[in-house]
């Protein structure tokens, strides 16, 4: 039984009717002076769990991501009925639990990104589309000039590529260098909103209570002089209870509290300095920048025993109040100590003229950690440590990325048959992007695109990232760049009569390695039945290394 309100239209109430399946109340019965009716709000509401906002606002993501159930048809048919739950109002006399789920949408407002697809629906100048927090700077006059209203209007038909000139001319250098890195989904895929404070994009309450604690850290920080981290006590003495040295926990406590004197906050205490960055010289060096943003940060991170991405993190506060919260001691410990010599090693370029090398830092880190971390998991993976000769009427193509800073990769493949016969070989370079796990899932899809046009029917293709690989090994793909592209590969499978990917260690992709490597040298190439001369060598030892099928 339905049961409305007056404001609701005789032929919006059909509608529900219809929708559910179910009768109309025209007068309400009563026993023992008790209603018989249970209005649909009140059982609404009852799905709700009326907890913190993070746990409130996946119902808004279940309804956004989910249109096709019936509690979002519901709420589209009274609230939302010519839109979606994106830019929703409230309405007149909403539900309880409608007004609960509305609550949380700044969550996504100020949180989610709206990876490219084909750019129809997405705002250029006003949604949130640039990753890693990128603050969107563009001439006005010049924008206006060129037509440019959504983000569809930069991108060229025919092969999807940004429209470089148009790109350049509407915005500042410092976001031209990350839009021309965002790749592009090439056969034109729906922008959806995704939440990249998740590796998949999808939206859980453990990554929204994270950012939420995030964003609350910098707003305490901008309305006070110290950045104060919200933590439980039992928790702080885990922070303190650590086999990280004294000095280690102490830089990292006034790193969260905002007492760590970065050129940032000497500028804004009036202090006559130049605020740029000592390693990249790309922006001002604050705290979140130098441990976190910074190329070189992120690359000590990554390399570390860690192997952490810390870009996808929402802020440094995020950042430590998730490794507190969900990590062993020791992992803490080895947090601890990657701060310290990162703030050490800053010390020592601005002071004494030193030079950053990464695996200098890293062995200072393992130097001090009392507890021995496990290396990266590629070591301990079963994989291929050399190259294998393919199966009999199968090409094997071998490919790899390599990130240069500066969002440009380059890229390099190799195609053999069974008897480790050169079939082709290719470089491309510059390649915009914007990490190096990004740089190779566009090798795999350049890989995929050149098999096609070489028309190999048998393929398997290996590559030495295991990140990239156990990506590919999803069940479901999600709602990142990333997965924008292994949507676009998954599209080329289809293609061929067998296809496989497999990982591989390094010694065993070596000549794609080197030609990734070269890329800047070769530029865009293409050697049939041949390969460049700088690597015969490597390609004659793969193929002593491996005289007999797998």
């Amino acid at each position: 039984m339905l049961s409305v309100s007056r404001n609701v239209s005789d032929t919006r109430f059909n509608e529900l009717k219809q929708l559910l399946n179910v009768k109309a109340v025209e007068s309400y019965d009563k026993y023992l002076r008790l209603p018989t009716v249970i209005e649909i709000d009140s059982m609404i509401s009852r799905i709700f769990w009326s907890g913190d906002v993070s746990r409130r606002a996946k119902n808004w993501w279940r309804i956004y991501t989910h249109p096709e159930t019936l509690l979002a048809r519901v709420f589209k048919g009274v609230y939302f009925p010519r839109g979606s739950v994106w830019g929703a109002r409230k309405g007149y006399h909403p539900s309880y639990a409608w007004t609960s789920i509305l609550k949380t949408s700044w969550i996504f407002e100020r949180g989610g990104l709206w990876p490219i697809g084909d750019g129809s629906k997405v705002q250029a100048w006003t949604d949130k589309w640039l990753p890693n927090g990128v603050p969107l700077t563009y001439r006005v006059d010049v924008a206006e000039a060129l037509g440019i209203v959504r983000v569809s209007d930069m991108i060229e038909e025919g092969p999807k590529r940004w429209n470089r000139e148009w790109v350049e001319e509407g915005f500042h250098p410092a976001t031209t260098s990350h839009i021309l890195g965002i790749p592009l989904d090439l056969h034109g895929g729906e922008d959806v909103l995704a939440w990249p404070h998740a590796s998949d994009g999808q939206y859980t309450s453990k990554t929204g209570y994270n950012f939420i604690c995030g964003l609350l850290a910098l707003e305490a920080a901008s309305s006070s002089s110290s950045m104060r981290l919200t933590l439980p006590p039992k928790l702080w003495r885990q922070f303190w209870s650590t086999d990280a040295l004294p000095r280690c926990k102490e830089i990292v406590w006034r790193a969260i509290r905002g007492f760590l004197p970065v050129w940032a906050q000497l500028f804004l205490r009036h202090v006559d300095t130049d605020p740029g960055c000592v390693f990249c010289d790309h922006d001002s060096e604050s705290t979140e920048h130098i441990f976190m943003r910074c190329s070189a940060a992120m690359a000590i991170w990554y390399a570390s025993p860690l192997s952490l991405r810390v870009e996808s993190v929402s802020s440094f506060q995020a950042l430590w109040t998730s490794i507190i919260h969900e990590q062993q001691p020791e992992v803490v410990a080895m947090a601890q100590t990657m701060i310290y010599q990162i703030w050490e090693v800053r010390n020592r370029v601005l002071f004494r003229d030193g030079k950053l090398v990464v695996a200098e830092v890293i062995d200072r880190v393992l130097g001090m950690t009392r507890v021995a971390l496990p290396r990266a998991r590629e070591e301990s993976t079963t994989s291929i440590a050399v190259w294998w000769r393919p199966q009999e009427r199968v090409v094997k193509l071998n490919f790899d990325a390599s990130f240069v800073d500066g969002n440009v990769a380059g890229l390099g493949m190799v195609a053999r048959n069974h008897r480790g016969e050169i079939m082709a070989s290719a470089t491309s370079y510059p390649v915009p992007t914007l990490s190096a796990l990004l740089a190779e899932a566009c090798g795999l899809r350049w890989a995929m695109q050149s098999a096609t046009e070489l028309s190999f029917r048998r393929v398997c293709l290996e590559t030495d990232c295991l990140q990239l690989f156990q990506w590919w090994q999803k069940a479901v793909v999600g709602r990142s760049y990333l997965d924008n592209i292994i949507r676009d590969c998954r599209t080329y499978v289809s293609f061929f009569d067998f296809f496989s990917l497999s990982f591989v260690r390094r010694t065993g992709n070596s000549v794609a390695d080197f030609l990734a490597k070269n890329a800047s040298t070769y530029a865009n190439s293409v050697w049939v039945e041949e390969v460049s001369d700088a690597v015969i060598g490597l390609v004659n030892l793969d193929v002593l290394a491996s005289p007999f099928g797998p």
